[in-house]
Order: structure tokens, then C-alpha cells, then sequence
């Protein structure tokens, strides 16, 4: 039902889907839940301990269009059955050079290597912290003014001689939240 929702709204809309957002939320139960099979302990994003979860795993285009969804049992890890999901996209999702947009939860480096060897490309947040931040001087520095006047800056960095395109991103906003 969900490749034909999929599809429905790609011809329906004329999208051709080229970039796929995957997130993990949960959710909690108040009560005991002890028939549930689903329900279990887990790591809460609201910090409840006390409470059994579910795991709900979403997959939208850039427009908002549901691709692919999954409830799983409240222990789910973020990094769980990964390959699972992309097979499951691979099949249901007509997606030409798909980029798989993930959260540094998601974004191990063995997962990494698994999105690609299944013909995505990525975009993450990384998960290492640079010792030493080189600013890449062949490309350019941009700056961005938000709706309510803030500064965004991007920086191209050359990081630790790996491979790939890694981007520094800075704003008042994240300094203050962080």
C-alpha cells in the first residue's frame, strides 16, 4: 500500500524522487502496556525511564510525502536494521540517484558503508569531532540571513584525509542551543 501511496503522489504531483529524509522517533505509553509486544524500555528522546516505548522510523521527500514507515519495539537502536530499510526502499521507492539524509545516530561508519554499497548517497552529520578543523581555501565561504535575521555560515573543511565532502555549519542559534 505504501509504494502505491508512493507512486500515486510522484505521478500525481510530477516528483521524481531524488532525496529521501530517515528519522527515528519514539513515542510513550502511559500505563503498563503488558500485553504489547511492541511496547518495551528503551532509550527515551523525552527522557522517560519509566515508561515503555515504541519506535516509529520514517521515511519523507523533500515535499513531505511519506515513503516508507515502520513501528518496531520501544529497544529499537538507531543504528538497527539498516539494511533492512534500504532493501525495503530499494523495492518500493522509484528514487533515480537517491541521497539518504540521516542523523549522526544513524550515521555509523559501517552504515555509512551500507548506504553505499546499496547505490545511495548520503548526507550526514558526523559523528567524530575534527582534532584539527582545515579549512578547504579552494572553496568559497558562504553566508546566509535567515527569516528572522540571523547568520548561518558554511565552510567546505578537508577533514582528517578522508574521502567525501565535509561541511562546517555555524550559527548564534546552534552556539546557543549547544
Amino acid at each position: 500500500m505504501q509504494k502505491h501511496l508512493s507512486d500515486k503522489t510522484n505521478e500525481l504531483f510530477d516528483i521524481q524522487d531524488t532525496l529521501l529524509i530517515h528519522d527515528l522517533t519514539n513515542t510513550y505509553f502511559e500505563g503498563e502496556k503488558r500485553s504489547s509486544k511492541l511496547a518495551k524500555f528503551g532509550r527515551s528522546k523525552e527522557k522517560r525511564t519509566d515508561a515503555k516505548l515504541i519506535v516509529l522510523a520514517l521515511v519523507i521527500n523533500p515535499y513531505g510525502f511519506i515513503k516508507y514507515s515502520c513501528v518496531h519495539e520501544g529497544n529499537y537502536a538507531d543504528t538497527s536494521n539498516l539494511n533492512s530499510l534500504l532493501d525495503k526502499l530499494n523495492s518500493s521507492v522509484s528514487c533515480h540517484n537517491p541521497l539518504v539524509v540521516m542523523d549522526a545516530g544513524i550515521a555509523t561508519q559501517e552504515n555509512l558503508d551500507l548506504v553505499v554499497s546499496k547505490g545511495f548517497h548520503y548526507l550526514c552529520v558526523s559523528r567524530r569531532k575534527p582534532k584539527e578543523i582545515i579549512y578547504d581555501k579552494t572553496k568559497l565561504t558562504t553566508y546566509y540571513e535567515t527569516k528572522n535575521g540571523g547568520e548561518i555560515i558554511l565552510r567546505s573543511l578537508q577533514y582528517n584525509n578522508l574521502s567525501g565532502n565535509f561541511l562546517e555549519v555555524k550559527s548564534k542559534g546552534k552556539e546557543l542551543k549547544e
